[in-house]
């Protein structure tokens, strides 16, 4: 029989034995549906609805009127904003990138004289080009962002309303519009996923990974009942062996991500008003399904080849599943971790699937931009391979 015949059977032993086993293909299938349709619905209204806290902001202060002064001194007043201290070498990107501040506003030169002049005309005409100007983090979400808008707007209010009195007692005439004092300078490119598309790819990674269960279960069972024995007696490849492990539950990967995929374009619209945007290219999220699978598989493989007992392997493997999927974003978004959690985060093989698939949800990213996770895959599934190849030859 050929390498591939070999092959063939192989994977159809391991397919059956994985089918008969209907506890296992119930936690792998039925499991990451109902968190995709449970936590989509929980999260909805967290991801629209934020209570809000004080935000760390950089300030830039360019103009030094009389004006910006009092501002700066209303803004303190308020408590929305806790005003950070910088150095003038960071540039706004490099303040919200490394988390020192959550966002950064610039008083720009002229400042205080547009706004006299826009106090001497008493609002009626437009208050000029030097505008407060602001960029907010990529991760800061809509109503944060809404709220840092309002509070410099109204700050803003409250400073032209505190400093002027015409001598007859009126105010200006002032509309309360937040853009008519406020520019916004990027910063807002980088959308934030809806719960669908945090939770579809997160817990199709999290099932994925947890194929590490039954595979362990049905090696183990296969060395005490000395049927890789027997198979490793016969004139059969060892890389076929191998691969016949690897093959099946590929397979079941790609069927878990179609199903979760299923759940989330026409299940989860039935009973809210969410839907799953895949972006422009949605071939490409074949090739990241299959790596992830791969990446996937062959840690369920580094792990049953480690361990000494079946349920030492499912007591290690489901742990460290549930601390990889903590780090890589699944249970947390990675947005709301710390910088320096977020850093720790590179390390789960569960944080570069979902980036990929994210990259392929919200910036319609082609193969070619979804390179790098995919090889951080590939390479962590081939040292898995290598590793528990080893340690089952022996």
């Amino acid at each position: 029989m050929s390498f591939f015949g070999h092959l063939r059977t192989l994977c159809a032993k391991e397919a059956l034995v994985l089918l008969r086993d209907r506890q296992a293909v119930l936690l792998l299938f039925a499991m990451p549906a109902l968190f995709v349709l449970i936590l989509s619905l929980a999260l909805e209204d967290i991801y629209n609805e934020k209570v809000g806290t004080s935000l760390p902001v950089a300030f830039q202060i360019d103009d030094d009127g009389e004006f910006s002064d009092r501002l700066v001194a209303t803004l303190k007043k308020r408590g929305e904003f806790t005003l950070v201290e910088t150095s003038e070498e960071l540039s706004p990107d490099a303040l919200l990138q490394d988390g020192t501040a959550r966002a950064w506003i610039r008083i720009p030169a002229g400042f205080s004289k547009a706004a006299g002049d826009y106090l001497s005309a008493y609002g009626r005409e437009p208050f000029g080009e030097n505008k407060l100007e602001w960029r907010a983090s990529p991760e800061l979400d809509a109503p944060y962002r809404w709220s840092l808008r309002s509070g410099l707007s109204l700050a803003m209010l409250e400073t032209i309303l505190d400093s002027l009195v015409d001598p007859r007692g009126e105010h200006p005439d002032i509309e309360r519009d937040a853009n008519l004092f406020l520019r916004e300078s990027g910063g807002g490119s980088n959308p934030l996923p809806t719960p669908l598309q945090q939770s579809v790819p997160g817990w199709s990674l999290f099932a994925m990974f947890f194929i590490v269960v039954p595979l362990s279960a049905s090696l183990f069972r296969e060395r005490t009942e000395g049927t890789l024995t027997r198979i490793l007696t016969y004139p059969i490849p060892r890389s076929a062996v191998l691969l016949s492990k690897v093959v099946p539950y590929l397979v079941v990967g790609a069927l878990q991500f179609l199903c979760m995929l299923a759940v989330g374009v026409f299940l989860v619209p039935l009973v809210s008003d969410m839907s799953l945007e895949l972006g422009a290219n949605p071939s490409v999220l074949i090739p990241i399904t299959l790596t992830s699978a791969l990446a996937a598989t062959s840690y369920a493989l580094l792990v049953a080849s480690l361990a000494k007992t079946a349920e030492q392997a499912a007591a290690f493997g489901a742990t460290s599943i549930i601390i990889l999927a903590m780090l890589g974003g699944v249970m947390i978004p990675h947005f709301a971790m710390p910088a320096s959690l977020q850093q720790v985060a590179l390390l789960s093989p569960l944080y570069w699937g979902h980036q990929a698939y994210l990259d392929a949800f919200l910036h319609d990213a082609s193969f070619g931009e979804v390179v790098k996770p995919l090889c951080v895959l590939l390479a962590f599934a081939i040292v898995s391979l290598a590793i528990a190849s080893r340690r089952l030859h022996r």
